[in-house]
């Protein structure tokens, strides 16, 4: 369970228009710890408006939520990372990085899997940055396995020190048992980290590419995608986005086309970069 000033995030130990979560839930191996972001949990209170001091605040709290179950912050396979505002993105991956230097050296050369997003607001106005986490309890466990599956963009390593400490840095997927956790795919080419189309399209087929790419490389395939998480930029892209991921499953998922995938869709302000129309996070199967 989750206690802020002592309260347990439950009710009726809070009101019933309150926030109610848990801390973590652990399945198997894996552990799921909800959003974390700059909110003391002592005061209940956001105590700060320094964009480094909140994300401190919020990987703490993850940290304290993978120690409690038996993980710890090394052990982490997946985040989503959402900011209020898209210039803090160097700040965060360059604090995250020294937070990792500090408490989670293994991640420093093999990041997790990662998905980000810039949203209109958080939960409260005062929020800067919330960070979701997945993590196992044993990299080794019987069944449950993990498997780093690193990325590559013009021919650099995304992890530090192969790139700039205030650049991204994630796998382009994880293995965790029979899961496949794929980092957001976007429209960038990964051969020249550029971006080099602003066709709709074309930017969702590269995504795509990345991603049968990624699943391919772990012994999985198109036809295994058991979640989608589908981030655009701009709404009215929605049914050239669902259209075009019709005739790509038509060619290279025919499985999905009776069968698609769960899926959660959301409009967000701004992706990583300014140019990137679309994102795609993916969970499957081997």
């Amino acid at each position: 369970p989750e206690y802020w000033a002592g309260k347990k995030l439950a009710y009726p130990h809070v009101a019933p228009e309150a926030a109610k979560f848990a801390r973590s839930e652990v399945v198997g191996n894996l552990v799921l710890v909800s959003g974390c972001e700059g909110l003391n949990p002592d005061t209940a209170r956001v105590e700060t408006d320094v964009f480094e001091e909140q994300l401190i605040i919020a990987l703490d709290k993850i940290r304290t939520a993978l120690e409690e179950t038996g993980s710890s912050m090394n052990k982490i396979v997946k985040t989503f990372m959402l900011l209020k505002h898209l210039e803090d993105y160097p700040r965060m991956r360059k604090t995250e990085l020294e937070y990792y230097q500090k408490h989670a050296p293994f991640l420093v050369e093999n990041p997790p899997a990662s998905t980000f997003m810039q949203v209109s607001s958080l939960a409260l106005p005062e929020f800067l940055v919330e960070i979701d986490a997945y993590g196992v309890i044993d990299r080794n466990a019987s069944g449950w396995e993990v498997k780093y599956y690193p990325e590559y963009w013009a021919g650099k390593k995304l992890a530090y020190p192969h790139v700039a400490p205030e650049a991204g840095k994630f796998a382009r997927s994880v293995v965790v048992g029979n899961l496949v956790f794929v980092s957001g795919c976007e429209g960038l080419n990964p051969k020249t980290a550029r971006v080099e189309t602003d066709v709709f399209e074309e930017q969702l087929i590269i995504a795509l590419d990345k991603i049968r790419t990624a699943l391919e490389e772990t012994g999985s395939s198109m036809n295994k995608i058991v979640k989608t998480f589908m981030l655009l930029k701009h709404l009215e892209d929605y049914p050239r986005m669902r259209k075009t991921e019709l005739e790509y499953y038509q060619k290279h998922a025919p499985f999905l086309v009776e069968n698609p995938p769960a899926s959660t869709f959301m409009q967000v302000p701004s992706l990583a970069r300014a140019p990137f129309l679309v994102e795609i996070d993916v969970t499957a199967v081997l």
